[in-house]
């Protein structure tokens, strides 16, 4: 199984997950009752207590770079912005960050911090790169699915490639990857259970991000973020912008740009928020 809510067929002791996670023993039936009873009760939650900002890559994982910026620098320096005025917005919003400085950090390190936070919410942090696309620009903002094109597929292989940089990392995903039929089950439904969320979460940061002058939305798109599909709760990835772009990288690498994009996301939670409470 992968991270969060975790169901095991045999009876005994988990020898794969740390004990803070909820293990369900029993049968197929009895287990299915109780993830759809869990699943119930966190989608019908109308508050939000705690929040996880990813700010992407980290360390010896670069990121993008473009000719006058490194990505990694930028979605630190973003995420602390977004945290500073949603602690302001929010006194009583707790707000993680998967990491504080240039710190490498695994993409399962981050999903598992996220689910054993419980957190209500997770924003990962990304900029983006096209080569020789350099009158391409603009924010994108995706949630777990397929990829459904081959951008789609090619954004979510770069931003999967830093699983190449961790050590031992075959045995880290051989779970998250499995073939039990079971696990899929499980996967799927929390994927569907928080997807519509995701979307809706996606939808508001698009609008706002849109709404910055020079900096255009391409959208909401689905594909498979590793980061994405291990969390257990809504969950969304954001491109704030192309690297590649000279008009995107002048507003990405300054402290200016970094607080209109981090207004925008503010903006974009405020919206998520009015809308699922009562």
């Amino acid at each position: 199984m992968t991270s969060g809510l975790y169901a095991c067929l045999q009876m005994g002791a988990c020898t794969h997950h740390k004990s803070s996670n909820t293990l369900i023993y029993g049968d197929e039936s009895s287990i299915i009752q109780a993830c759809f009873k869990e699943i119930k009760t966190r989608i019908d939650k109308k508050t939000l207590d705690l929040l996880v900002l990813d700010p992407g890559h980290g360390g010896k994982d670069h990121g993008c770079t473009g000719s006058q910026s490194i990505e990694k620098h930028i979605t630190l320096s973003l995420a602390k912005e977004i945290k500073t005025l949603l602690e302001l917005a929010f006194p009583d919003l707790q707000i993680a960050l998967t990491r504080e400085s240039d710190v490498f950090m695994t993409l399962s390190e981050r999903a598992e911090m996220a689910n054993a936070l419980n957190a209500d919410l997770f924003i990962s942090l990304h900029c983006n790169y096209l080569r020789d696309g350099g009158k391409f620009n603009g924010s994108e903002t995706y949630v777990m699915g397929i990829n459904s094109t081959e951008e789609n597929l090619a954004i979510a292989k770069r931003e999967n490639e830093v699983i190449e940089l961790e050590i031992e990392q075959t045995d880290k995903y051989t779970a998250y990857q499995s073939d039990s039929p079971e696990a899929h089950i499980f996967l799927s439904m929390y994927q569907c259970a928080f997807l519509e969320n995701s979307i809706r979460l996606a939808q508001h940061v698009e609008r706002h991000l849109g709404k910055l002058k020079g900096l255009r939305s391409n959208g909401v798109k689905q594909a498979e973020f590793v980061v994405l599909k291990m969390t257990n709760m809504p969950s969304i990835l954001i491109e704030t912008g192309y690297l590649s772009n000279d008009s995107d990288q002048k507003l990405l690498n300054s402290k200016q740009g970094q607080q209109e994009l981090a207004k925008a996301i503010l903006a974009g939670y405020k919206d998520y928020l009015n809308g699922i409470k009562p």
